[in-house]
Formats: C-alpha cells, structure tokens, sequence
C-alpha cells in the first residue's frame, strides 16, 4: 500500500500541471510552514480535496479508500474537463480553415500546439491515473472513469492539432481605412497655400471663407489581398475605393492622384470611385540557366531620387500608398541575383492607370513619360551600404513640345563607416525625339553629402547641382512650394538633438543660387534663396505624441526687385487608439508674398499673397 500511496499523491498532486498558481484559500488547520500548505491550497482550490463539515483539513487522519476514490476522480474530471474544452476549440477551428484572420488563426494554433505540447508531460502522470483506476477499480466505475479512454483521446488531440497547423486561409485579407477632414480659413482676405500649393479659405464661389465655409471630408479603403500558399505562383492585390483621387475641377479638386498635385486649387470632395493600386503574380523561372524571380501585373518601384522617385505632395494626409515615393506601371520586373548582386529589369505602361471613373493615378506630369524600360543594378559594399546604378528609357505616344522621350542614368552611393554617413550621386538625363538628341548638355547633377550621428545627437550637410536642362521623373528636395527644382547649386546643413528618448530638436537650412542668370530658366531672376526650418518632436505618454515646425523662404531677386517670402508654421498632435488604429490633429498657418513676382512659377494660384490656416483631422484605422 506504500508504493500506491506514492503513486496516488504524485497522480493528485500532477493537477498543478493543468492549474495556474494562484493564491491559495487553504484549510485554518494547515499552518502556512508546513511541506504540504501549498499543495493542499491548489487542491482545495481546484475542487479535488473539500476537508470536513466544520471546514478543517485533519491533514494527520488516515484517508479511507473511498475518500481517495473521490479525490482522484475529481482529478480526472479536471483532465476531462481541459481535453473538452481543446476538443471543442480544434472543432471550431476545423470547420472554419478556409476563412477569417489568417494571423489570428495562425496564433489561435499556434496555441493549441503549445497546450498539447505540454500535455505529452502528462505521460507519467496518466500512467499513475491508469495505476489508481486500476486499484480502486470498484470505486471509481461507480463515478465513471474511464482512464484508458481519456488516454487516447489525448493522443487523437496531437495528431488533430499537426493537422491544423497546416490548414490556413487561401486568402490573407487585410487593409486600411482613412477619414480626413480638412478646413481651411482665410486672414486678412487672402487665402492660404500648402507647401504643395494647395489653397484653402475659398468657398466653392471663389470668395474667401472661414472653416465651415471651406470644409472637406475625405474617406478611403484600402483592401489587400493576399495568397497564402506557400508553393507555386505567389499573388496580391490592392483594391481602393473612396472620393480622395480626381482630378482638376473649377477653383477646387480632389487630392489628386499619386503623382498629381492639383497646383492651385482649393480642396473638394468628389464622386466616389475604384482603382486597382496594385495586382501582381510573382513565380521562380529561367532563362539560359540563369533562375531568376519575375512579377507581372500592375506594380510599384523607386529607384533613386534623381533617377525615378514619386514626389509626396499630401502634406496634409498621411498613408503608406500615398508616401512610399514609388512610381506605379502596368508591366513585368525581373529579378536576378549573381551572388551579392541584384540586377533588376522592368518596364511598362505609365498613362492609362486609371480608376473606374477615368483619373490617372499616375501621371508623370511635364515629362510625356508614357512607357517606361529600366534597369537597376545593386551590390553592396561590405557591411557598410552600397552601389545604385541605373538606366532609364521614357518614352511618349505623342510628342511633348520638342521632344517624345528621356533617357536618365547615373547612380547613387550610400556607404556608413562606423557613426558617419556618405552619400553621392551622379544623374544625368537625354531629351530626345525618334533617335535623336535634343538637349545632351547642361543636364548633369551632381550631390555629395556627410553625416555623423551619436547616441543623441547628429549634424549633416553637404553640396548639390542640378543643371537646367536636367529632365527626370524624381523628387530631390523642395524648396519652399518649388518641388525638384532645377538650375540651382548650393550648400545644406541639418542638425539634431535629442535631449532624451521622447524628445528630439531638429534644423535644417539650405542657401542656394542659380546656376545661370540669363535666359528664360528657373530661378535665373533671383540672386540667392535661403530657407531654414526647425522643429520639434515629442511624445508626452505611450498614446500621445506632439510635433511642431516652423519653415521660413526667402528668394533674393537681382537688380533691387522685391523679395518674396514664405513662411508656415505647423503643429500637430497624434493619438494612438490602439495598436491598429490612430487620430491625428494638424493645423498649419500660411504666409506667402510673392511680392508681384511670378519668376520661375512660383504662384501657381496666380493671386500673389496668401494668408490662412488649415485644420486637418484624420483617423486611420488598420484591419
């Protein structure tokens, strides 16, 4: 009867395997520093030891087979009880593997696994439970315990669970969804401008108003598809449906579209409309022994910012598909790699992306660009960075004023050598019509930078040309509203702090001049442009977040004219609502003289002063 008893206390106490510590009630007659006070407490706690009437243990009177009975039965239906409960939740889980969250169901088995892991830990424990039904085999068939039975139903969980771990959704549904309200106001009788050169403080009259007269609200879903199959031809899709994208309309318009800003006019809500964002097949195939990767179907790629770089005009809204600065086509992209290498061949369609409503999303605007052939090739440089080179054919279905097409090629150099940062990059672009050149001079670029960065701090700067006839479908900078400006040369600088881990001061100034002064070229009127900006970033708690800036531009005009200015001053607040969802507030106070000059474009409303605030108000929210 000894070695029973030792199966029988060790069968018993094997609960804690199916129990969390918890804080145990225990019987007033079993002192706390006693060997047994915590095992007796989960026991009692876990409905397998009751104690007498009158609430006391009597932990020194001999157990009669009957009492023992009763205990290991109350075992078993704990057992029972935890089989139950897996069987029901792998039942939901095998009638429903076609469909919902694949990630919610990749964790929802991921911990049945873990749970039948630990279970195989159960098999000493199980035997000893065999043992005991078979000793006091009267007692407890009279409470119908049937241990071999729970044993193999254990097992059949195993097998269960190896089977749902490969049995996932076929497809991956995810996306985002965005409100966006924008209002502006006008001060002084002027309208204010965006960086972009979006106005705002205009009713849909043209006179100037305040916020509730010049106010837009903007919704927009992004809903992506993925396949989930792990062999074969892999597939996604981006389907987009809201009234954010349109085009030029009167004295308001939409945002635009991913590359089109709408230059001067004011803001307006739209019909609402459906767009393909983007839909690709990628599969592994050869070509004279050479495997390689290849996509076709409506993509995006950037390859550098002087070669082909998407501008974010949407200063004021915030999205991934809106800022990722990636060019979108309808074509193939192969993908090679020889070693360390990658060599990247794409083309296809520009134009004629459009949405169910007939907006382009992708215009490439002021180029003719409609086709598109590139190659890019990367290798890095040890550990430190690497080596972008590439080469551009653009070409049009119809001439653009003198030309039809633009070859652009050069590359970029991005190497880290410990806490310094060096950057270079040469492009250079051909305008050309049929086969010949058209402009092949004054058409370089070239930009070298240095930067150092410590724990908290860091300071940068560096020197850029871009020559007038320079043609490219990137984004290099922005000068005040002037956006890859050519024929400029100049110095920048940044620096930044950051007194501690929520808190970070940053500045940034440039001084440029043109590169040549006579003729009909961008910024050939002016003398020199300054512009400084400054700010600060701050998360106050982990939901709340602040930020604020201030930009002020100045363009120096030769010969004793006026200096137009531009100033904003921007402050925003970000509140996070949870791990997939977020409310931004953001207003921003213009202040623009262009002091009747309209040099290089610079007034694109063509008004002259603009003067106002706009408030933004977005919530996003993930899926």
């Amino acid at each position: 009867m000894n070695k029973m008893f030792k199966i029988a206390f060790g069968a018993v106490l094997s609960v804690g395997l199916v129990l969390p510590a918890i804080a145990q009630d225990n019987f007033p007659d079993v002192p706390e520093n006693h060997w047994a006070y915590e095992a007796v407490g989960r026991l009692k706690e876990a409905e397998i030891l009751f104690g007498y009437p009158d609430g006391a243990y009597r932990g020194n009177r001999p157990m009669s087979r009957y009492e023992f009975a009763a205990a290991t039965y109350q075992f078993w239906k704990k057992v029972r009880g935890w089989y139950d409960n897996h069987e029901a939740r792998i039942k939901a889980l095998e009638g429903g593997g076609d469909g919902g969250d694949i990630n919610e169901l990749r964790d929802m088995v991921k911990q049945l696994r873990a749970d039948v892991d630990m279970m195989k830990g159960w098999g000493k424990r199980i035997e000893d439970l065999e043992k005991l039904s078979a000793e006091f085999e009267k007692e407890m068939a009279a409470m119908g315990v049937d241990v071999k039975q729970l044993r193999s139903d254990l097992g059949d969980l195993e097998e269960r669970v190896s089977k749902l771990e490969k049995v996932k959704p076929a497809v991956d549904i995810h996306g985002t969804v965005d409100f966006l309200a924008l209002a502006g106001h006008s001060t002084d009788g002027n309208m204010g401008m965006t960086p972009s050169n979006r106005v705002f403080g205009l009713s849909d009259a043209g006179f100037r108003a305040g916020l509730t007269n010049d106010l837009t609200m903007y919704h927009e879903a992004a809903i992506d598809l993925k396949g989930t199959n792990e062999e074969g031809p892999k597939w996604q899709a981006t389907v987009v449906v809201g009234n954010m994208i349109g085009a030029l309309g009167g004295l308001k318009a939409n945002l635009g579209s991913y590359n089109n800003a709408n230059f001067g006019s004011g803001f307006t809500a739209g019909s609402a409309d459906i767009y393909i964002d983007n839909a690709t097949v990628t599969f592994d195939t050869a070509l004279v022994g050479q495997g390689f990767n290849a996509t076709v179907g409506r993509m995006d790629h950037m390859v550098g910012q002087y070669l082909w770089k998407r501008s974010d005009f949407t200063t004021y809204f915030h999205n991934a598909r809106w800022d990722d600065h990636k060019h979108t086509f309808d074509g193939a992209m192969l993908d090679f790699n020889f070693g360390p290498a990658a060599l990247k061949v794409f083309g296809g369609l520009n134009s004629e992306i459009q949405s169910v409503n007939g907006t382009e999303l992708n215009p490439i605007a002021g180029t003719g660009i409609d086709k598109t052939l590139g190659a890019q090739l990367m290798f890095p440089v040890g550990d430190m960075g690497g080596i972008n080179l590439a080469y551009l054919w653009h070409r049009g279905d119809t001439p653009f004023g003198l030309i039809d097409g633009v070859d652009v090629y050069g590359g970029e150099v991005d190497l880290k050598f410990q806490n310094i940062n060096v950057y270079g990059a040469y492009s250079k672009s051909d305008t050309k019509l049929g086969d010949n050149n058209v402009t092949n001079t004054d058409n370089t670029v070239w930009d070298i930078h240095l930067g150092y960065s410590a724990d908290n701090w860091g300071v940068g700067g560096g020197y850029k040309e871009v020559e007038r006839n320079f043609v490219a479908a990137g984004s290099w900078q922005r000068i005040g509203n002037q956006w890859s400006p050519t024929n400029i040369k100049g110095f920048d600088a940044k620096l930044w702090f950051k007194p501690s881990e929520d808190f970070k001061i940053w500045g940034k100034g440039q001084r440029l001049e043109p590169i040549s002064t006579g003729g009909p070229f961008p910024f050939a009127g002016y003398d020199d442009i300054t512009s400084i900006m400054v700010g600060l970033d701050y998360q106050f708690g982990p939901n709340w977040g602040t930020m604020l800036s201030y930009e002020d531009v100045r363009f120096n005009s030769l010969g004793g004219a006026a200096d137009p200015s531009q100033k904003w001053f921007t402050i925003g607040f970000n509140y996070g609502m949870g791990a997939n969802s977020s409310l931004m507030f953001t207003y921003q106070f213009s202040d623009l003289d262009f002091k009747g000059l309209a040099g290089a474009g610079l007034d694109p409303g063509g008004r002259n002063r603009y003067k106002g605030g706009l408030l933004g108000t977005q919530l996003s929210v993930k899926f």
